[in-house]
């Protein structure tokens, strides 16, 4: 007895699409949906079954053949609801318990996803549990979950399935996805109108597992991972060579530039050098001046103490009597000599000091026109930098503190250069926006022209269908009219309007319209030659009877009685014959008797007796009784006659020896005696014997008669087969006429031309329409570019009116900025000249301003002094003519005293003279030492100036690319340098600029030729970069002197240096990454995960297909027709076969064959990933390449019953009646599933869903059809225009007729069950039949009693 299975009772959809709360009711698990297109049969199925095994909402999952806008999203939102909220559900029952399995689902127009609760419950909906709440709205998600017990609702559709699956099924999860995938494929519309043996096996193939999903995708993201990797690779490489290749020149002009900046740096140092040494020099003439000029003044100062001591001597003489007898004239005396000296030393120092007086004046006029020289150096360039400042647009004014001026004009000159870099990046954005707009408008320009050459081509494609079209219908009355005596009708008119006619889908079938059309023709061929062959089959087996008749009489023969075994074996040879053999029964003799003569005969021993001499051989023979010895009565002689070639001599008096009586009891006569019941006594021996029918007496006869007999039928049978022979060739004449028939069918005129010529018009409109699409994008990225060109350009324009410059000025403004740089730096030294010369001219001036009042004040004296001695000498002559001897003594020694006095005073003098001689000296070397070390600070000036050329190598990046240590930063204008020359950051990065550059040799031309082949390369590197497929970009500035290079990229600005280090780090990197992800892709994804889980689905398959050929096997059609089914290796090369063959073979094997397989796929997915660009994602290509369903095919056999084997071919199963073909297509299918199920639990229900089910199948094939899924028990869900399930094999089916109604946006369905009976179909009008069947009528919540 069968074991109660779950079977569905109930199911319901509420909210969903129109369908507000509707309940389905099965009768015997079979569920008809019918009604016409749009009624919402199709739509209850995808949302019932299997999708409440499932919970996989995705379109392609709910409707192979939906939109992808036909949503579950928009089931729940129809007629354009804001929110919606429904439940889908189904009850099975197996007579005693209940379970119900739902799923409720809800909406918002505002959100994508759909939230979904799931539920495996025991009980009945409106009995136990309900969907509808008492004020008549769908239950929610907290509702539901507090009518159920704890932990029944669960929201992810995986653990939803492992439960139905527990619940329901009870199968390994790998089979549970097996078997929905054959459900769904069983499911799909109209399944039966595409149905083929091919195409049976594809659609078997469908209903095999497929990979697993989520390893494709990780296997496609590994590859796609791979891919990116490999093409950032590429791009990475070809910006890593373009980039070396320019950091090769760039490092040629770096050095060139920095090797000349050094050069001139060293060159103000030694200048330095030179004037510190003319400094020190000065410094050293100086000082020895300076000495020279304490020792003349210690000279001078040792004369004045002996002219003293002279005066005291001679102040001795004059206190003495002599003196003062003489004191007046000696007085007189002395004050006409001091006068006289005085006079003549006020006259020298008069003419000395005005000779100083003039050369200091001399000097300070000199100075005075190096000072108006230099002021006008400075208004000079003053005026020059104003100019440039006013060309550059920097605001600068002059001011007299220098260093206040070096700042303002650096950090002025600094601010200006960075207008210039903001309005040139401005620049640079508008020529990349402009670039782009015209790269737009090409763009546009061309897709336009692909347009117009699109429009055109469809214009001659629409020329050529009509041009294939008039050929085609000229064609089709040529033929009509030649083949008009094969097709007996005429169809010229009617070709005309095919041709018209034709399209894509109909010009391929013209022949099949032709032979529509010849159908009458081929009927009446048909019926003609059916009614031939039909007489032609009665003669055939009319011979054949007369045949086997003939055969059967020639194959009669009468075999002689057995042998006893004492017999000898050598009767072959022996004259005479067996008794048998030379009689037989008279006409008169009944059969009855013949036989039982016959039989006594031999049990007497007398029937295989010889009649003739049998000499000494172990035998025995008959031999004839004397006449007087003969019974009286009858005889054998009154029942058997001899045969005509037998001597009578021989045998009649043996027919006369033995009595036909019945043997009497006591009875001793002397011959053998029998009877016509069997009876025989011969002798001593008494006995009866019986047969049926004569075996032996009469057989010549009967041979002469057999003879006669197949004369008669070989007469008789030539007759027939004359009347074959003319059945033939009439039957042949038909054939011949069908094949005339089918000849013109096939020399029926091609259609290719025009279908290729419509096809080519719907791919030149396929064209039209993606060059409309292309020119719609390319005017959008026209209007964006321009959109982008018009904001750089506004953007260009704000940038010149914030930093007030225009961008073609940037050129001359980049000039004048550093003119007016150079011309700072010449206004400075000039400012610094002027300084020392002022300061110079000052102390000068000091000098003659102290020097000419000294001059007028000792020439005035001089000639007081002059006037004094001429005055006092006078007197002194007066004085002298008077004076008497004594008085002349003591003057002679007042005089001589005198005379050492006047030498002294001379010594005196000329002591002071040269001291005055050192004076002067003294400040001509002191202003020569400050000289110098004016000429030494404009050296350091000019050297420190200079220095602002390696201003731009403190770029770490610069640095780089010269070799030198990184981390050089230029010092602040606030540093002390004390006696430095240079800073010492500054000392220490020329150091090292001095090092890296030491072996370069560097000219002003060579440096301007490696300037170009920069520049140039540069125009060359923008354009090539983007092509490399980075989005990276360059931008470059000069305005420091020297050109810098910097990259755009992801990660931020860099310069070019550290940019291409960082390109080639990365090329490293992503090399090393490109062979750690092939590796990973090939060995773990495509090894172990997948080839383990084809091998794995190969088995499986291979099990399936086993137990689907066992279950065919088992049944039979209605003819007595078997199926049996096998899974084969495609036809493919010898090594692919052998390696598909590997997954059907034990894992160690394939574990073996792992390097093969792996070097097959990856070859195939690189030659086809090439093959295809990028048209096939990963996922499509890996699930095709690894598509093992691809790999076999499904083959039938037709076991017929006379034991013959046929393969089911299109051609074979054409030839099937129409019954038989359905059956041979579908019987596989449910075979799979009846194997799917088979390893289910024993409760498990058997559910198929059929859409459009046996469409295209007659009455008596659906009859046949469900009978065979009612054998194989299945439990079907099907929906059909004007489906019945009303055959007597199925036990019962419940049938609703679905309407929609669009303008009230309902569904309404009318119950019909079949119970199994003819003429029992019974209508739903009260819903008693639902009640009858389960329902409980109800989806509320049920109340609380």
């Amino acid at each position: 007895m069968r074991s109660p299975r779950y079977a569905p009772t109930r199911a319901g959809i509420i909210g969903l699409w129109d369908y507000a709360d509707e309940e389905f009711v099965f009768a015997d698990g079979w569920l008809v949906l019918r009604g016409p297109n749009g009624s919402g049969k199709t739509k209850a199925l995808e949302m019932l079954f299997p999708f409440l095994l499932d919970g996989n909402i995705s379109p392609r999952r709910l409707n192979p053949f939906a939109s992808q806008d036909r949503t579950m999203k928009s089931n729940l939102l129809f007629g354009g609801k804001e929110n919606g909220m429904g439940y889908v559900w189904m009850e099975f029952s197996d007579g005693q318990r209940h379970l119900t399995i739902g799923i409720g689902l809800r909406a918002n127009k505002h959100q994508d996803a759909v939230k979904r609760w799931h539920f495996v419950v025991e009980g009945r909906v409106g009995v136990d549990f309900g969907f509808i709440a008492p004020d008549d709205r769908v239950c929610n998600r907290k509702e539901m979950i507090a009518q159920f017990p704890e932990g029944t609702v669960v929201d992810t559709p995986r653990e939803y399935r492992d439960r139905v699956n527990t619940a329901l099924f009870g199968l390994e999860a790998e089979r549970y996805e097996q078997m929905l995938e054959l459900i769904l494929t069983l499911r799909r519309p109209q399944l039966a109108k595409e149905l083929d043996p091919d195409s049976l096996s594809d659609t078997l193939a469908e209903g095999l597992r497929p990979i697993d999903e989520k390893l494709l995708v990780d296997a496609a993201k590994s590859f796609e991972d791979m891919e990116a990797v490999a093409k950032t690779l590429g791009s990475l490489r070809s910006a890593d060579e373009q980039v070396s290749d320019f950091l090769t020149r760039y490092g040629t002009y770096v050095r060139a530039q920095a090797k000349l900046a050094v050069e001139k740096v060293d060159g103000r140092l030694a200048a330095v050098e030179t004037m510190l040494e003319a400094e020190t020099e000065a410094g050293r003439l100086a000082k020895r001046a300076g000495a020279e000029l304490l020792r003349l003044t210690a000279a001078a100062e040792t004369a004045t103490e002996h002219v003293g001591e002279l005066e005291g001597s001679l102040q001795g003489l004059k206190d003495s009597d002599a003196y003062r007898s003489r004191l007046e004239l000696e007085d007189l005396r002395g004050s006409v000599g001091s006068a006289e000296q005085q006079a003549s030393v006020l006259a020298e120092e008069s003419r000395t000091r005005a000779e100083e007086l003039e050369e200091a004046e001399s000097e300070s006029e000199e100075l005075a026109e190096k000072t108006g020289t230099a002021e006008a150096t400075v208004e000079l360039r003053s005026g020059e930098t104003a100019g440039f400042a006013e060309r550059s647009g920097i605001e600068w004014g002059f001011t007299d503190d220098a260093e206040r001026l070096r700042r303002g004009a650096a950090a002025a000159a600094e601010e200006r250069r960075s207008d210039i870099r903001r309005v040139g990046e401005a620049g640079k954005a508008l020529d990349t926006a402009i670039s782009q707009r015209e790269t737009a408008e090409e763009k546009a320009a061309a897709a336009e022209s692909n347009l117009d050459a699109a429009a055109e081509a469809l214009v001659h494609a629409h020329e050529a269908v009509i041009a294939e079209r008039d050929s085609l219908e000229r064609n089709l009355e040529d033929w009509a009219w030649d083949h008009r005596n094969a097709l007996r009708i005429d169809l010229r008119e009617e070709v005309v309007s095919w041709a018209a006619e034709a399209d894509v889908e109909t010009a391929p079938h013209l022949r099949e319209r032709a032979t529509e059309r010849t159908h009458a023709t081929r009927g009446e061929i048909e019926q003609r030659m059916h009614g031939l062959k039909a007489r032609l089959g009665g003669v055939e087996d009319a011979i054949e009877a007369k045949q086997t008749e003939w055969e059967r009489i020639r194959d009669e023969h009468d075999e002689a009685p057995d042998a006893p075994h004492w017999r000898d074996e050598g009767r072959d040879g022996r004259p005479g014959a067996p008794f048998w053999k030379r009689v037989r029964f008279k006409d008169s003799v009944p059969d009855g008797d013949a036989a039982a003569l016959e039989a006594a005969l031999e049990a007497a021993g007398i029937l295989d007796a010889w009649l003739g001499d049998i000499g000494a051989a172990s035998d025995q023979g008959l031999r004839a009784l004397p006449i007087s010895s003969r019974p009286t009565g009858s005889t054998l002689a009154d029942f058997l006659e001899r045969e005509d070639t037998a001597d009578a001599a021989a045998v009649e008096p043996i027919l006369a020896s033995i009595a036909v009586r019945e043997p009497a009891d006591g009875d001793h006569a002397p011959y053998s005696i029998v009877d016509p019941a069997g009876r025989f006594a011969h002798g001593a021996v008494a006995g009866r014997a019986g047969k049926t029918t004569p075996e032996f007496i009469g057989a010549t006869a009967r041979q002469r008669r057999r003879e006669r007999r197949m004369q008669e039928l070989e007469t008789e049978i030539d007759g027939l087969r004359g009347k074959v022979r003319e059945l033939r060739d009439a039957v042949n004449g038909c054939g011949s006429e069908l094949r005339a028939l089918d000849e013109a069918l096939r020399d029926i005129p091609r259609t290719t031309g025009l279908v290729q010529s419509l096809n080519n018009v719907t791919a030149r409109e396929l064209v039209c329409s993606e060059r409309e699409g292309d020119l719609e994008d390319a005017r959008t990225a026209l209007e964006e570019a321009v959109g982008r060109q018009r904001g750089a350009a506004q953007r260009l324009q704000e940038a010149e009116r914030r930093h007030e410059l225009l961008r073609g000025d940037l050129e001359s403004v980049g000039r004048a900025v550093a003119d007016f740089d150079g011309s700072v730096r010449d206004l400075l030294f000039a400012m610094h000249s002027q300084s020392d010369l002022q300061g110079r001219l000052q102390r000068q001036q000091t000098r003659v301003s102290r020097l000419g009042p000294s001059v007028r004040s000792i020439q005035a004296k001089a000639r007081d002094a002059e006037e004094e001695h001429r005055k006092l000498q006078s007197r002194l002559e007066a004085i002298t003519r008077n004076l008497g001897a004594d008085a002349a003594t003591i003057f002679e020694q007042i005089a001589a005293v005198g005379a050492e006095i006047k030498q002294a005073g001379q010594a005196v003098k000329e002591a002071d003279q040269l001291r005055e001689k050192a004076v002067r000296a003294e400040g001509r070397a002191g202003a020569e030492a400050e000289a110098a070390a004016g000429r030494t600070v404009d050296a350091i000036g000019e050297a420190r100036v200079a220095s602002f050329a390696l201003r731009p190598f403190c770029d770490d990046d610069l640095l780089g690319i010269l070799g030198c240590p990184s981390g050089h930063r230029w010092p602040g204008t606030d540093v002390d340098l004390g006696r430095s020359v240079l800073p010492a950051a500054v000392a220490a990065l020329l150091g090292d600029l001095r090092s890296a550059t030491s072996e370069v040799q560097a000219t002003e031309n060579s440096a301007k030729a490696a300037t170009t082949i920069v520049t140039t390369r540069l125009q060359e590197i923008m354009a090539q970069l983007p092509a490399t497929g980075l989005d990276h970009h360059l931008h470059w500035d000069n305005s420091s002197g020297i050109i810098t290079v910097e990259v755009d990229t992801d990660e931020g600005r860099q310069a070019i240096g550290h940019y291409g280090q960082w390109l080639h780090e990365q090329r490293e990197e992503q090399e090393e990454l490109l062979t750690e992800k092939e590796q990973h892709v090939l060995e773990d994804a495509l090894l172990t995960s997948l080839s383990g889980q084809i091998h794995q689905r190969v088995l499986e398959s291979r099990d399936l297909v086993e137990q689907m050929d066992l279950a065919m096997r088992e049944r039979q059609t209605s003819s007595g027709l078997r199926l049996g089914v096998s899974w084969l290796l495609k036809d493919f090369d010898p090594a692919e076969r052998e390696l598909f063959s590997l997954f059907n073979a034990a894992p160690a094997k394939l574990s073996t064959m792992m390097p093969q397989i792996r070097k097959y796929f990856s070859d195939r997915i690189k030659q086809e990933r090439a093959r295809r660009k990028s048209e096939t994602t990963y996922r499509d290509l890996l699930a095709e390449i690894l598509d093992y369903r691809r790999w076999r095919k499904f083959e039938f056999t037709l076991l017929r019953p006379d034991g013959q084997k046929q393969r089911l071919t299109k051609r074979v199963h054409s030839q099937l009646s129409g019954g038989e073909q359905s059956v041979a297509l579908h019987l596989p299918l449910f075979a799979a599933a009846n194997a799917v199920f088979g390893s289910a639990t024993a409760h498990a229900p058997r559910m198929v869903g059929l859409d459009e089910a046996f469409a295209g199948v007659d009455e008596k094939g659906r009859g046949e059809l469900m009978s065979l899924a009612a054998e194989f028990d299945l439990q079907m869900v099907m929906t059909g225009f004007d489906l019945w399930a009303t055959f007597p094999e199925v036990n019962g089916a419940a049938h609703y007729s679905l309407s929609h109604d669009d303008a009230t946006a309902t569904v309404s369905a009318m119950l019909m069950v079949w119970n199994g009976s003819e003429n029992t179909e019974s209508h739903d009008y009260d819903g008693s039949l639902a009640e009858a069947l389960g329902s409980s009528g109800t989806r509320m919540v049920p109340v609380e009693n």
